[in-house]
C-alpha cells in the first residue's frame, strides 16, 4: 500500500470522527452540536457555515407523558391517569465563537418557553372522573398531582428556515 493511500485512509477516518460531536439530553433540551455536523448536513465549507451560523435553528420532537393519581373515597381505589403530548419544542442555543469570531459550534441551552406544536391525548391535567349521577358529587379526588413532564424519544433536528427540519445524528 502506498503512502498516499495510507494518508487518504487516515484523513477519511479523521473526518468521520470530527463530525460526531452532537450530544443531547432530551429531558432538559441541553447539549452541543459541533460546526462540522451542521457543515456536513448542508454541504458547506467553513465560509458557508460562517455566513449561515446566525440562521441555524434547533428543535427536538418527541413525546411527553404526564401522570397523576386520583383516589376513590368510597373504596380507596387509586386510579393513575395520564396525558400524552406529542410534538416539538424549539431549543435556545448560542453560536460558540473562537477568538477570531468564527463559529465553532452550537451549545444547546434548553427548551424555549411556549414554542411548541403539540398534539395531546388524554383527560384534562389533574382531573379525576366525574360522578355517574349528576346529583351526587364524584367520589374521586386528586391525591397526587402531575409533576413536570420530560420529553422522551426526542429527535434533535436542525433548520435554516424554521419550516424544513432535518434530523441530526446524536453521538455516543
Amino acid at each position: 500500500m502506498s503512502k498516499k493511500w495510507v494518508l487518504a485512509a487516515v484523513a477519511a477516518v479523521a473526518s468521520i470522527s470530527v463530525h460526531a460531536s452532537v450530544t443531547f439530553d432530551a429531558s432538559t433540551g441541553t447539549g452541543f452540536v459541533g460546526k462540522g455536523d451542521v457543515q456536513s448536513l448542508y454541504g458547506w465549507n467553513n465560509a458557508g457555515l460562517q455566513s449561515n451560523a446566525a440562521s441555524v435553528r434547533f428543535a427536538a420532537f418527541g413525546t411527553s407523558v404526564v401522570r397523576w393519581e386520583c383516589t376513590n373515597a368510597k373504596n380507596a381505589h387509586v386510579m393513575v391517569r395520564e396525558r400524552v403530548t406529542t410534538g416539538g419544542g424549539l431549543l435556545v442555543h448560542e453560536v460558540r465563537l473562537n477568538p477570531q469570531e468564527g463559529a465553532t459550534g452550537f451549545p444547546l441551552l434548553g427548551y424555549a418557553e411556549g414554542v411548541t406544536t403539540p398534539t395531546t391525548d388524554g383527560p384534562a391535567l389533574n382531573s379525576c372522573p366525574a360522578s355517574d349521577n349528576p346529583r351526587q358529587p364524584s367520589p374521586w379526588s386528586l391525591t397526587r398531582p402531575a409533576s413536570a413532564a420530560s420529553m422522551t424519544g426526542a429527535t434533535l433536528q436542525v433548520s435554516l428556515d424554521g419550516i424544513t427540519w432535518t434530523p441530526l445524528p446524536i453521538g455516543e
